[in-house]
């Protein structure tokens, strides 16, 4: 977790992004916010920034959470190809950031169709993220 201050409230927020329990946010921002000035436990960021980062993040966390879900699925010879494929999909270019989870899904689907599973997304704001189901 990343503690930021926000410049315009003064509002302290979280940046998080986990994988099986663990939250590795620091290494996936790979240290883009360290060259900011520190605030005691608080690195300061504007409005702008901080929601740029808080979005960048949920995409990231969906697809990941998608990925796990599949990868659980899919039988050991297809895995290889389809960790391949995420990493040609999903890059490190973010100029599309707000398409790629749909396009991402579709191809999950897709995917799994050809195996013979169907995979269904509920979207629960309530809790933060989406509950995958793959049958």
């Amino acid at each position: 977790m990343v503690q930021v201050k926000i410049n315009e409230t003064k509002k302290i927020e979280q940046l998080r992004i986990s994988r099986n329990g663990i939250d590795y946010v620091a290494d996936f921002i790979d240290g883009r916010l360290q060259g900011a000035s520190r605030e005691g436990d608080y690195t300061p960021i504007s409005q702008d920034d901080y929601d740029w980062w808080h979005s960048v993040l949920k995409v990231h966390q969906h697809i990941d959470d998608v990925c796990q879900a599949m990868i659980g699925e899919l039988p050991d010879d297809v895995r290889d190809s389809v960790n391949k494929d995420i990493c040609d999909m999903v890059g490190n270019n973010d100029l599309d950031l707000f398409n790629l989870p749909k396009k991402f899904d579709e191809w999950a689907s897709s995917l799994l169709g050809e195996h013979g599973y169907t995979m269904t997304i509920y979207p629960d704001s309530s809790i933060g993220f989406d509950t995958i189901e793959i049958k």
